[in-house]
Parts: C-alpha cells; sequence; structure tokens
C-alpha cells in the first residue's frame, strides 16, 4: 500500500486566490485593511531597507507606502489582509519590531529591534 502526502506553499496558494478575486489569510476570507504604522529607531540606510524588505515579504501585504521619515521615525500605510489584528500576530513572533506607545491617532507605534 503506498501512501501520499499532500503539501502546498501558503503563499503561492494567497497568489492564485487573489488572481480568482479572492481575499484570504489562509483557507478563511479575511477583511483587508489600510494600517498606519510609526516605526521609531531606523536611524540608517541598512535598516531603513532591513525593515522595508522584512515588511514586504509579510503574509497577506498587498500595498506598502512610505508616508514620511521624520528623524529616526518612518511613517508607513499598509494595505493587509486581516488588518491591524494579523499585523500585530506576526510582528510578535517576527523579532524585527516591539510595540511602542501610540502617539498620533490612528496610528500605531513600533519600535525596530536592533
Amino acid at each position: 500500500q503506498s501512501q501520499s502526502q499532500a503539501t502546498f506553499d501558503a503563499r503561492q496558494m494567497d497568489t492564485a486566490l487573489h488572481g480568482l478575486g479572492y481575499s484570504a489569510w489562509g483557507i478563511a476570507p479575511a477583511p483587508v485593511d489600510e494600517v498606519a504604522l510609526a516605526i521609531s529607531g531606523v536611524d540608517s540606510p541598512q535598516q531603513y531597507a532591513r525593515l522595508l524588505s522584512y515588511l514586504q515579504n509579510l503574509p497577506g501585504l498587498s500595498r506598502l507606502s512610505v508616508v514620511e521619515l521624520s528623524g529616526t521615525t518612518l511613517h508607513l500605510r499598509l494595505r493587509v489582509e486581516g488588518g491591524a489584528p494579523r499585523l500585530a500576530g506576526a510582528f510578535s513572533i517576527g523579532g524585527v519590531l516591539a510595540r511602542g506607545t501610540d502617539s498620533n491617532p490612528g496610528e500605531q507605534a513600533y519600535s525596530l529591534i536592533h
């Protein structure tokens, strides 16, 4: 008797579902939200590049817009499936960002872990 095991690439599955017009987070539909972030501690071009690379590879991210770099704080808008809760979950296990104290209404604060 032979057995087979099926696997799939979640990112490819999400891409395929997007191509069909579905918004998906895993196998269940997920809301797509705009999330405003303020990320402090971005004080070199290398850290800026590292942060953007990290963010661009988050599952469910459909758009990332840099609003401004003010001192060492980068202000961004992200369009992501699952919204702020999904981002918070990803950030909590990613080891790149730590939650900060929100100071601007409608903008979530994080700090870059060096």
